[in-house]
């Protein structure tokens, strides 16, 4: 719990720029985030809600990242599930919940096409 306590005022504290995070619940397991839309990118100017979920295990399991705004995204499933490779295959505890939200916001702009969530069109 010391963690995500942790976590918790960091990204209080000093937030990336374009993101937000904040816990929902005291036991900081499940945390609301927003992301700005990066200048530049098909999504600029929108404002992108998120949801994540931190396992009692963190930091080693990754958390569970969910968009709540809709968003057509190569990387992003029908239900809002994130497909980063670094969150569902290659998890390091070097990896934060602050460098994770950089990550997606980073997608946003460079969507990585090689790992896609199976959209339907």
């Amino acid at each position: 719990m010391y963690e995500r306590l942790s976590l918790a005022s960091g990204l209080r504290t000093d937030p990336p720029e374009g993101i937000e995070a904040a816990p929902l619940d005291q036991k900081c397991c499940h945390w609301q985030a927003t992301i700005t839309g990066p200048v530049g990118s098909p999504y600029e100017g929108g404002l992108f809600y998120l949801y994540l979920q931190i396992p009692y295990s963190y930091p080693m399991c990754p958390p569970i990242v969910r968009f709540l705004t809709r968003i057509f995204h190569p990387n992003v499933s029908r239900h809002g599930h994130v497909g980063i490779d670094s969150i569902q295959h290659n998890w390091s505890l070097a990896l934060t919940i602050s460098k994770v939200l950089i990550s997606v916001q980073s997608l946003l702009t460079d969507p990585y096409c090689q790992v896609c969530s199976g959209l339907v069109i």
